[in-house]
């Protein structure tokens, strides 16, 4: 009987815990001499967030309008078909000409980096959707 077939990435691990022990026997010697001290600073975040519900239809339909001071956004598509999503009104199902970013239903999609507007549509019926926006 034969055993599990070795991990791969072991050969991985164990480079790092060599490295992690010399590094440390390097420190406990004094043969290295500690560096600057680093520090990142992350702006602010906000405590402010607004929540709703939206239901798409085939029609295109402005979710969230832009907004500068947006951190983050989650919109999460709690229907049984997918909702396609742009950055303006020409926003189409995936069928059509401008295509937008499908969101498969009972899926989550999230962004921290967009501000402008986020419009919605979908190819047959209608979706409900909920977004978190910070």
């Amino acid at each position: 009987m034969s055993g599990p077939p070795p991990d791969p990435f072991q050969p991985i691990i164990n480079a790092i815990a060599d490295a992690k022990c010399a590094l440390l026997k390097a420190i406990q010697s004094q043969q290295l001499t500690p560096g600057p001290t680093v520090v990142n600073v992350l702006p602010p975040r906000s405590d402010k967030a607004s929540v709703g519900h939206f239901v798409v239809t085939t029609t295109p339909m402005r979710i969230r309008p832009a907004n500068p001071n947006r951190n983050s956004i989650s919109i999460v598509n709690g229907g049984s078909a997918s909702i396609f999503i742009g950055t303006d009104k020409s926003v189409s199902d995936s069928t059509h000409d401008n295509p937008g970013y499908e969101i498969l239903a009972q899926s989550t999609f999230d962004d921290d980096a967009y501000t402008g507007e986020i419009w919605g549509v979908v190819a047959t019926g209608t979706v409900t959707i909920t977004y978190w926006e910070e």
